[in-house]
């Protein structure tokens, strides 16, 4: 996780293999960091990731999410993708997700348009 310091999103870069597992940590260890604030928004970059996470792990995932930290207040999450593939899982994530907490997710192909979308004024999510 890194903090922009002239934005202060929450960046997140993942890279080679991917599973359910190491999504799980991941987050865990973002939302157990003694830099996580949680009105911070985040930025995901899994453009130069890779791996199959079924749509079963998709659901496990956002319940985990929802359940532990989607009560922390609203937010926004931007993912950032590549793939067709990634594309679609990203968007169940999103749309389970949103059912489950505060949290207001949004998937993106283009690195730019989720900074604009992250930073836009702050509105009710």
């Amino acid at each position: 996780m890194h903090i922009d310091s002239s934005t202060g999103l929450r960046i997140h870069t993942a890279t080679g293999e991917l599973t359910a597992a190491d999504f799980r940590a991941a987050l865990e260890a973002v939302y157990e960091s003694p830099d996580f604030e949680p009105g911070k928004h985040g930025l995901w970059d899994l453009r130069a990731a890779k791996g199959a996470i079924s749509s079963e792990e998709i659901d496990q995932l956002a319940s985990f999410v929802g359940s532990r930290w989607g009560h922390l207040g609203a937010r926004k999450i931007a993912l950032v993708v590549s793939r067709d593939l990634d594309f679609g899982l990203a968007r169940m994530y999103e749309q389970l997700l949103e059912i489950q907490s505060s949290i207001a997710v949004m998937v993106f192909r283009d690195i730019e348009e989720a900074k604009g979308w992250l930073l836009e004024a702050d509105e009710p999510v």
